[in-house]
């Protein structure tokens, strides 16, 4: 290997360590909307996502009759007992399942039907 290709191989490794440096740095930033909520597997990134943009599209749009200057918080949590849910100014709750799949399902519902509007 000569050390053109050397210098070549070393750009093309750094690159790649540096994209997932920056997967992982999006991925702590989308956890950070859902606190208690564990993201595993293939799909973490993608249902960390998922939450992290209900949740900012609340903050910013509003929900039904709240609008967006009467909210302080709004927050995905995953209490023990209770099941996932987002709570808005933390008493207000819109959306309660039973398990974090069936929340992360009705996010991805959520997301699709905002975008189709």
């Amino acid at each position: 290997m000569t050390t053109t290709e050397k210098n070549k191989l070393k750009k093309l490794i750094d690159k790649h360590v540096s994209i997932g440096e920056q997967i992982e740095r999006e991925f702590m930033d989308n956890k950070a909307y859902a606190p208690g909520f564990i993201f595993r597997g293939e799909k973490k990134y993608y249902d960390a996502w998922q939450v992290s943009n209900v949740v900012r599209y609340i903050k910013n749009n509003g929900f039904n009759q709240y609008k967006p200057q009467d909210i302080k918080t709004v927050v995905a949590s995953n209490p023990r007992y209770y099941g996932p849910r987002i709570e808005i100014n933390r008493s207000i709750h819109i959306a309660t399942k039973e398990t974090q799949k069936e929340f992360i399902q009705w996010c991805i519902g959520f997301n699709d039907g905002v975008t189709q509007c």
